[in-house]
């Protein structure tokens, strides 16, 4: 609609659509030519990594040995797998690619020298203040788009209280070195849509390193959480479960004062907290350390039931209101 025109004759200039391992190729790239042309045996430059064109497939599978403008174009060549949407630029020949890599690593390690210089914060030197927990975490996956789809919903899991830390994020199989990293920072492996060799499963069961497989992402995702979950504190609060009325106490030589009462409303559960009220007046804070239907021992009794509640305290009396709760962990977002 906007009549958009790029000159086939012009300088190369494309842009990376998706990278990937293959076990029998190896690492092949998609390249949406934007300008110029791109041919078999020309030299590509993306970002500090350069390779020479072996072969070149089109959308139907099929092999070209030119694409011009606007159009996709399957390469293999590049020794490591590029990033999605980094651009790309011919060189003419290996050594000025490699004059053009050269030059942007220079630059990285200028940038970086220029920020290790600077004057570090007191946040920056010791991590975030407060109880910040950390997941530590090492990706790998079969395409570029899914290492980057995966970190990208990884990014909105994070909270003031967690940070999800991606310590390596890579295509194919997880290596030796992989465990090796995640054994120092504690890291659990996640894959998705690749596997490890059985030679890299048993290193990292010498070494206690989760590897865990996944074919469906959103599984993977829920593993996170269940990582996410494990680092934060639980957050409890009291439940009411019910309360009884006591009637009569009956002494007994082992257990002490056991109260004979009514369960007025809910349940009394053993275990549970036991909160003794006399009129207006809480006179005790403990546990109900046993319950009975009878002569039996019971875990709960309903509304409506006699039982013998023992709570650890001997000077209940009749007439006591004994009300049960119980602490329950809150479902955090």
């Amino acid at each position: 609609l906007e009549d958009l025109r790029a000159d086939p004759k012009g300088t190369f200039g494309g842009v990376i659509i998706e990278g990937k391992v293959d076990k029998q190729a190896g690492v092949l790239a998609t390249v949406m030519v934007q300008e110029g042309t791109l041919h078999v045996s020309d030299f590509l430059v993306v970002g500090e990594n350069y390779g020479k064109i072996k072969a070149m497939t089109d959308s139907n599978g099929n092999r070209i040995k030119e694409a011009g403008p606007s159009t996709p174009v399957q390469v293999l060549g590049f020794s490591e797998v590029p990033s999605s949407g980094e651009k790309v630029q011919s060189a003419k020949n290996e050594h000025a690619a490699r004059e053009i890599v050269a030059a942007r690593a220079s630059d990285r390690r200028d940038a970086e020298n220029a920020r290790v210089q600077r004057r570090l914060t007191l946040e920056e030197m010791m991590g975030p203040l407060g109880s910040v927990r950390t997941v530590n975490l090492i990706l790998r996956a079969d395409t570029q788009g899914s290492v980057e789809a995966i970190q990208g919903i990884l990014a909105r899991k994070e909270s003031d209280d967690v940070k999800i830390n991606v310590m390596l994020a890579g295509i194919g199989a997880p290596t030796e070195g992989d465990v090796l990293l995640a054994s120092t920072a504690e890291a659990t492996i996640l894959c998705f849509s690749v596997t490890a060799s059985g030679g890299v499963k048993k290193v990292a069961d010498g070494k206690g390193v989760d590897i865990k497989s996944f074919r469906i992402i959103y599984e993977l995702i829920d593993e996170v959480d269940r990582l996410i979950k494990g680092n934060v504190e639980p957050v409890f609060e009291e439940k009411y479960l019910g309360r009884a009325e006591v009637r009569m106490l009956i002494k007994h030589p082992k257990s002490g004062t056991i109260a004979g009462s009514y369960v007025t409303d809910g349940s009394l559960k053993r275990n549970a907290k036991a909160k003794v009220t006399r009129g207006k007046q809480v006179v005790y804070e403990g546990t109900i350390v046993g319950l009975k239907r009878f002569k039996d021992d019971v875990r709960e009794v309903q509304t409506g039931y006699e039982c013998g509640i023992n709570v650890d305290w001997n000077d209940v009396m009749e007439g006591d209101i004994i009300e049960a709760s119980e602490m329950v962990e809150v479902e955090q977002n």
